[in-house]
């Protein structure tokens, strides 16, 4: 809907949402690579690498809540 309704071209839309689908596409990837680590390989440098990352994810999806919040006036706390 909003290709059509803005001024840019397809090439450039297309463009813009594949690089804006990069880092969350990587961070899912990395962090199914690290939970099937941590199944073949338990071992406390493979779990903490894993909750790590799974504790910069949550804390990087909180932060772009309230980023995001803010911005349209729906103030969730």
């Amino acid at each position: 809907l909003f290709a059509g309704a803005s001024h840019l071209s397809f090439r450039q839309y297309t463009g813009g949402t594949m690089l804006g689908m990069i880092p969350g596409m990587f961070a899912v990837i990395f962090l199914a690579n690290r939970a099937e680590a941590v199944v073949r390989e338990p071992s406390w440098d493979t779990v903490a690498v894993f909750a790590g990352l799974l504790f910069l994810i949550v804390l990087g999806v909180r932060f772009l809540r309230k980023s995001f919040a803010g911005t349209q006036g729906d103030e969730e706390e």
